[in-house]
This record gives structure tokens, sequence and C-alpha cells, in this order.
């Protein structure tokens, strides 16, 4: 019914309301720091991708937000995309393994940051799905406050929409099902 449609709608549109401000609250930069002392921390971290997911991504590794350590082929995998700039890669582990996590937003913004994203393409079995994936990566973009602190506003007038946007830098992220 049109009714239980809105709902979904509207219960989706507060879920990722709530979502933004959690991550807004769990990532307040660091205070009073020089700016010397903060491109060096911003360099050490872009050097070690697990001390960026750490630092950038807190709640994840916070167990009273139900966040946990990276497992042995967390790590691997990221010191494996970190070794090799040109890497085809498929990475295959059980449900609930936090592939979408990893892949989706720690990966993706890691090599962002990086400079090495022009463009992402998130893929899921149906655009539902693919769509959910996406406003993920979307919200942290647009609240994760250590990193809009660390390399700038990313949220983009006009190019933000659903299942499809283009950071402030000209970096595209599509949704496909």
């Amino acid at each position: 019914s049109v009714s239980t449609t809105i709902m979904t709608e509207k219960q989706a549109w507060e879920r990722y309301f709530d979502l933004r401000k959690k991550i807004s609250a769990a990532t307040a930069p660091v205070k009073d720091e020089s700016p010397s002392a903060k491109e060096k921390r911003i360099a050490s971290l872009l050097d070690d991708p697990v001390a960026f997911c750490k630092y950038y991504f807190p709640q994840f590794f916070d167990p009273a937000q139900g966040g946990a350590e990276f497992a042995w082929f967390h790590k691997k995998l990221l010191k494996v995309v970190k070794d090799n700039k040109d890497i085809f890669l498929v990475f295959e582990a059980p449900r609930e393994h936090a592939k979408s996590v990893l892949c989706d937003i720690f990966l993706a913004l890691y090599l962002k940051a990086l400079g090495e994203v022009t463009g992402l393409v998130i893929c899921s079995h149906n655009k539902k799905n693919a769509c959910g994936l996406i406003s993920d990566l979307q919200a942290q973009l647009e609240s994760n406050r250590r990193y809009i602190e660390d390399y700038g506003e990313q949220f983009n007038f006009g190019s933000w929409a659903e299942g499809h946007f283009i950071t402030r830098d000209g970096v595209g992220f599509w949704a496909i099902g």
C-alpha cells in the first residue's frame, strides 16, 4: 500500500539521519594540533591503513558500540591493497565478516585519501541493496568530522543523490544492482 511505502521511506530517512548523528558524535577531530603535527599525523595514517581505519572510524572498533578488532584477513587485505597500486581483487569471506564495511567504506575512503580513486562502483544483487551499501559510505563522507577535518568538505550540492553522487573534488560514486 502507499502508506506502507511512505513509512518505509520515512524510516529509511530517519535511519540515515540517525546514522549521520552517530558518525558525527564518534569522530570528533583532534583539537589544538599544530599544522605540522597534523601533517605528520595524516602522513603516518596514510602509511598504515589499519591505523587509518581505527582513527577515522573509531565506532567500528568500540566494543560498546558492537565493534571489534580487525581479523588477520582484514589486515592482510589492507596490506595487499596498499602495496599493490594496480590490482584486481576478489575478496570472499563468510557472512557477517565485515566485507561491506571493509571494502565499501574503509578501503574506499583510504584510497580516496591517497588520491587513488577517481570513481567507485558498488554492486550488489539488486539496486536497493547497492543503494543501501553506498548510503553508508555517503553518510561517512557527509558526517565523519575527522575525515572532513583532514580531507575537506565532501558534500557537493546538486550532485548528491541516492545511488549516485560526486564529491566536491570530483570523485564519482555509483550503486549498481
